[in-house]
């Protein structure tokens, strides 16, 4: 097992499941799920990782991204409202 992974946009986008995925791939103790999308705050277990799930955004950059979730897909825009 390894330390720690942060899956940002980690709501599931039709048979696309980074979570499990991620899990799966990187057997990390503990992922946190970032999605401004998702329904609710979550906590839960898959096989030994503790999975967080929390609907909080931030980005560090000066500026507005625009969010739509039909554009979820790596297409974040800098400086676009």
């Amino acid at each position: 097992m390894s330390g720690v992974v942060v899956d940002l946009g980690c709501q599931p986008q039709r048979e696309d499941v980074s979570i499990e995925r991620l899990v799966e791939r990187f057997a990390p103790y503990v992922l946190y799920g970032f999605d401004p999308a998702a329904s609710e705050e979550l906590k839960f277990d898959i096989d030994k990782t503790l999975v967080f799930v929390s609907t909080a955004a931030a980005w560090t950059e000066d500026g507005t991204v625009a969010f739509s979730p039909a554009e979820t897909r790596t297409r974040a825009r800098w400086g676009v409202t």
